[in-house]
């Protein structure tokens, strides 16, 4: 017979998983049970990810990073609580304009994708996301930014054979690159990322005629 603490516990994270997944849903409310559930439970890790979650809408992201170091405290073997952790990370960097958090979002995608190897291409997809925002961050603050591209196009690389045929963001996600990365080049090296750019287009257009970014890329 299960324990009735963590029975309350499991009613108290549906209630809340039902209140902040309704389009109208007050986060407030679902933050309040979530942090109800996991007095009861403290392993309870679904509730940290609905925690991390509702803090991000309401935009307590350093609050929802610490609600996801928490879950990943109690089980490091949760993919989700990485990958929203980076997210987390992520944000809170878009706040700042820098890149401190970056590095750290990076790890966790990293963590992720070893935990769930069958979502190897979403995971370097993002990762390779990452690795661009850097670089455009570095680049607006005058700073060496060729080493962060060339990570991310290493990324997108990789995602680009393990989708095979199956999706065109990685090839975007590369294309989008070295569009940035020509805008900054001069001479040859400018023609060559344009190129680039240009077949990447292309390719993804074989695979989805329909792609209305590969079309406004290229």
């Amino acid at each position: 017979m299960p324990h009735p603490m963590v029975s309350a516990a499991h009613r108290l994270l549906a209630r809340a998983l039902w209140l902040f997944q309704q389009d109208d849903g007050e986060p407030m409310e679902a933050i309040s049970l979530f942090e109800k559930a996991l007095a009861l439970d403290p392993g309870l890790t679904e509730a940290y990810l609905g925690l991390g979650d509702a803090l991000q809408v309401a935009g307590r992201v350093d609050e929802a990073i610490k609600a996801y170091s928490a879950g990943i405290s109690a089980d490091r073997g949760y993919a989700s609580l990485y990958y929203k952790r980076s997210q987390a990370r992520r944000g809170a960097t878009d706040q700042t304009g820098t890149i401190d958090n970056h590095g750290d979002a990076v790890e966790d995608l990293t963590k992720a994708m070893d935990l769930e190897p069958g979502l190897r291409c979403f995971y370097l997809t993002e990762r390779g996301s990452l690795w661009h925002r850097m670089a455009r961050t570095l680049s607006r603050q005058g700073e060496s930014f060729a080493t962060h591209m060339a990570t991310a196009i290493d990324d997108y690389t990789a995602a680009t054979k393990d989708a095979g045929t199956a999706t065109v963001e990685p090839l975007l996600g590369r294309a989008s690159v070295y569009l940035d990365w020509a805008a900054l080049s001069a001479g040859d090296a400018r023609e060559s990322k344009y190129q680039q750019a240009f077949q990447d287009c292309t390719q993804a257009l074989h695979v989805a005629p329909d792609s209305r970014d590969a079309l406004l890329l290229r």
